[in-house]
């Protein structure tokens, strides 16, 4: 048969194999045991969604009855009713159920999701996707592969088109030959895919969430449909039983023996892609195979037909119902059991309700002009739902428990941010990129000291606000994130720290200025800010080079006549959920305290900056250290929420208010400055 005759009636084992795609998905997102890699689903949806989508491009096309207009509405029929449906039901419920934050972060999502583009929202967010997962607040991160398939569908066609409009140049108008067409798709498929590796290598997010990375997946569905019509597309009915049934083995090698540490996608994703490839291949055997009658059977095809309201549904339910806000107010926990049947049962509405109707019912006769301009009507609503969410997280509309107010205030703002220095080298050497410390009223031409540092300097200028106005002292702050004030750091995440560093401690040097502080997040510093190269180990800690430069810093500012003072690190949570959980805790058990990593651990975690000042100390004159432990892990333990209240904004810095309950920490080194007027 030629590919004009390719048939484009209804195959249930496809939808058969949807669900085998879309149960991995859900099971993984709820943590059951045994799917850790059940995250392959989406590489599954997006090879069946390219092969089914160039079957009909390329069947169109050899009948000489394509249109865009028409293949664009029919996209809209069946990918916009429900995900309007979806987005909207969803910011309704994290209205409720979501922290002002959260459901900001729900909105700013929308705004991107109604054109396509959260993919790049969710990249550019700097999201790991694993972290994300493993205790999300954000309800529409699965909209990314929607994005990708979207973007995909604006591509195909236009490509497509081009190779058959030069096709037919090159053919003297006769239909262009389909091993063009499938050369163009095999060689765009090697580059995509080469992509993906090379993205792997250097930015795993992109290699993730963007299509250049996973197109090849798509094409991969693409190469198979362009088999049809072929003598390719007639497989004797063993060799496609043996196709089925290699098929399946490596879907379930991915879905069984994945996990989150997985590379991933490139060379891993091409198992399960290849599985879905072969399964969908041995469907052109004119005789059944035991895989299509498998993927045929009635309850495979209910769940294949429901799967893109479930894909849509399963993620929201489960954000919302493990929400801190649906916990705090003491609404029911939701088992695994009883949250698959709700998330089945939604799903069974949002197909037989909004999907089917636009698809088969009395709205599928609509002409495409009519659905993309209805369609366009309600993304613009879409979108407009999202701006109403961000500015209600911001107006205080939600009516949440007070201790969920204070919390999501505590967690939201980043600790002395109003104090973050500008980056302008020229405004750094001219002193004017600090923030005031004390009452200005009494404010002197020099200032009683200085405080240098990144994020974890600015995490003390409410403190040191605080005590100098309590003793009438002047100080500055120079903060700069991510800048720790060693000479010759090089920060990954911000490798202009280097000059920005300089200039600010040349500005310290330069300035009559006495005491100086210094505080920075010392063992991030150790680790990674002198990082080099090895062979064996591809990057190991370099403590020398971090000794070196602390030595030579408090070395260059004691020869400028500087009393120099270092504050060490606070303690490191597990990770920047533990705050909040913490904190939700101490409500829980009437406010009472709540702890952390042992002092112990911290110790033992704090090793090589510990190590660093004995080495330091005999080579240079005494210089001060204030270890903030003292106030925060007095019992051994240390303490990370009280009274119902975060100390930790995430799990390497305190909050504002935490900071000044500890201020008592630096009381003996400010009343040891010298404050004459």
């Amino acid at each position: 048969m030629s590919f004009s005759q390719h048939s484009n009636e209804y195959r249930p084992h496809i939808d058969g194999l949807r669900a085998l795609a879309i149960l991995p998905v859900v099971l993984f997102h709820a943590g059951v045991a045994g799917f850790g890699g059940g995250y392959v689903g989406v590489d599954i949806f997006f090879v069946i969604s390219g092969y089914l989508i160039t079957g009909h491009i390329l069947s169109s096309l050899y009948q000489g009855s394509f249109s865009f207009c028409d293949f664009y509405g029919r996209r809209a029929r069946r990918i916009l009713p429900a995900l309007i449906a979806a987005v909207i039901v969803t910011l309704v419920a994290s209205f409720y159920l979501l922290m002002p934050g959260e459901l900001a972060e729900a909105g700013k999502a929308v705004r991107h999701v109604v054109y396509f583009f959260s993919n790049h929202y969710f990249w550019g967010q700097e999201n790991d996707f694993w972290d994300q997962n493993a205790l999300s607040t954000q309800p529409l991160l699965h909209t990314w592969s929607l994005a990708v398939g979207a973007q995909f569908y604006i591509v195909l066609p236009c490509l497509l088109v081009l190779v058959f409009r030069f096709g037919r140049r090159a053919y003297l108008a006769a239909p262009t030959p389909m091993w063009v067409v499938r050369s163009v798709l095999v060689g765009l498929a090697m580059v995509s895919f080469a992509v993906s590796g090379a993205l792997l290598q250097v930015d795993q997010a992109a290699a993730f969430y963007l299509l250049p990375s996973r197109a090849w997946e798509l094409l991969f569905g693409s190469i198979i449909a362009s088999l049809a019509g072929t003598r390719l597309s007639r497989p004797p009915l063993w060799f496609a039983e043996i196709c089925s049934i290699v098929g399946l083995i490596c879907i379930l090698w991915g879905v069984l023996t994945y996990t989150q540490a997985t590379p991933f996608p490139a060379t891993h994703a091409l198992v399960p892609v290849a599985g879905a490839g072969l399964i969908l291949y041995s469907g052109y055997s004119h005789i059944p195979t035991w895989m299509t009658r498998l993927l045929s059977l009635r309850v495979l095809v209910f769940v294949g037909l429901i799967s893109y309201s479930l894909y849509l549904w399963h993620w929201p339910l489960l954000v919302l119902f493990r929400s801190t806000v649906w916990s705090v107010k003491g609404l029911p926990q939701i088992p695994v059991l009883g949250y698959l049947a709700i998330a089945l049962v939604v799903s069974w509405v949002s197909w037989a309700l909004i999907e089917r109707p636009f698809r088969t019912g009395f709205l599928a006769a609509a002409r495409s002009k009519t659905i993309l301009g209805v369609a366009l009507v309600a993304s613009l609503t879409c979108f407009g739902a999202g701006v109403w969410a961000i500015q209600a997280s911001r107006t205080d509309q939600q009516d949440l428990p007070p201790v969920l107010t204070q919390l999501d205030q505590d967690m939201d703002m980043a600790p002395g941010i109003a104090c973050e220095g500008k980056p302008e080298l020229d405004v750094i050497r001219a002193g004017q990129s600090g923030c005031v410390l004390g009452d200005p009223a009494v404010a002197a031409p020099t200032p009683d000291f200085i405080l240098l540092g990144d994020s974890h300097a600015r995490m003390w200028v409410s403190a040191f606000d605080t005590l100098a106005r309590e003793l009438d002292l002047h100080g500055v702050a120079m903060a700069y994130a991510n800048c720790v004030p060693l000479k010759g750091a090089v920060p990954p995440t911000r490798p202009a720290c280097t000059g920005i560093t300089d200039a600010a401690l040349e500005y310290v040097a330069r300035s009559p200025v006495q005491q100086v502080i210094l505080a920075g997040y010392w063992i991030e510093a150790a680790e990674t800010a002198f990082a080099k190269p090895s062979m064996a180990n591809g990057v190991q800690m370099s403590t020398q080079n971090f000794n070196t430069s602390l030595r030579d810093t408090i070395r260059y500012l004691q020869q400028a006549g500087k009393a120099v003072t270092l504050i060490l690190d606070v303690p490191q949570l597990e990770n920047d959920d533990v705050p909040r959980d913490l904190a939700l805790l101490s409500v829980s058990q009437q406010g009472a305290n709540t702890y952390g990593p042992s002092l112990a651990e911290h110790v033992t975690r704090q090793k090589p900056m510990l190590e660093g000042l004995e080495e330091v100390w005999p080579d240079v004159k005494p210089f001060g250290v204030v270890d903030p432990t003292v106030g925060l892990c007095a019992a051994g333990q240390c303490l990370v929420a009280r009274e119902g209240r975060t100390w930790y904004h995430d799990k390497q810095h305190l909050t504002d208010d935490a900071a000044r309950e500890l201020r008592a920490v630096f009381l003996p080194l400010l009343r040891s400055v010298s404050a004459p007027r």
